[in-house]
């Protein structure tokens, strides 16, 4: 993979097509290996824009509505990658995976929703994807996860999640707010107060420590 990566050759080309063509496998462990190998080569931007003409989109939707949650995290990292691509994330948009993503959000595997924010950031970003978000819902929906965050849960990693699903919001927010319909809908759905708490909770000091020296 690393030699036909870094080479500009009519293999090159192939190895792409082969790569998306054994998306469809029924072979765990082969699927597993490839969207690990394909993550890394679309790190490369002529890759990354060379899959993502490739049609990948609808499969790597489908693997996020119906497969296993470790199936579903390394497409979701994947996918989240080749939104770069406009082709891409044109077909994306074909396929409902707006729609998709937004249902995806209030998963009972926490590690899959930053990937899947960070996905919707990017959808968001463009004006057509925003505009989906917004008649679906969106801003209610990414606005909830404040609270949902907020109240402990992912509490089990230190607070490591909680704090990148705050930011993974904050990010699809910034870009959605771009639009005025859309700055209304956030403080509709209290997300301006929401915000502000995580503020004062990021900002809050731990109380002073007595000193031993007396």
């Amino acid at each position: 993979l690393k030699r036909f990566a870094t080479h500009a050759s009519a293999d090159k080309l192939r190895l792409q097509r082969t790569l998306v063509a054994l998306l469809t496998t029924r072979e765990a462990l082969v699927l597993q290996c490839l969207l690990v190998a394909m993550y890394r080569l679309v790190q490369l931007e002529q890759h990354l824009h060379a899959i993502g003409q490739l049609g990948c989109a609808e499969t790597l939707l489908h693997i996020l509505m119906d497969y296993e949650p470790s199936f579903k995290l390394l497409a979701a990292e994947l996918l989240e990658l080749l939104l770069q691509s406009r082709t891409f994330l044109q077909d994306v948009l074909l396929h409902n995976g707006v729609s998709m993503l937004l249902s995806l959000l209030h998963s009972e595997e926490p590690a899959l929703v930053v990937p899947l924010l960070r996905a919707v950031a990017r959808l968001s970003a463009d004006a057509e994807c925003a505009k989906e978000v917004l008649q679906l819902g969106g801003v209610n929906v990414v606005v909830s996860l404040l609270s949902s965050y907020s109240g402990g849960r992912g509490s089990c990693s230190g607070g490591v999640l909680q704090s990148t699903v705050v930011e993974a919001v904050c990010s699809v927010l910034t870009a959605l707010a771009l639009d005025d319909e859309a700055t209304l809908q956030i403080r509709k759905a209290n997300g301006v107060y929401l915000l502000g708490q995580q503020l004062l909770n990021a900002l809050r000091v731990p109380p002073d420590v007595p000193s031993s020296n007396g």
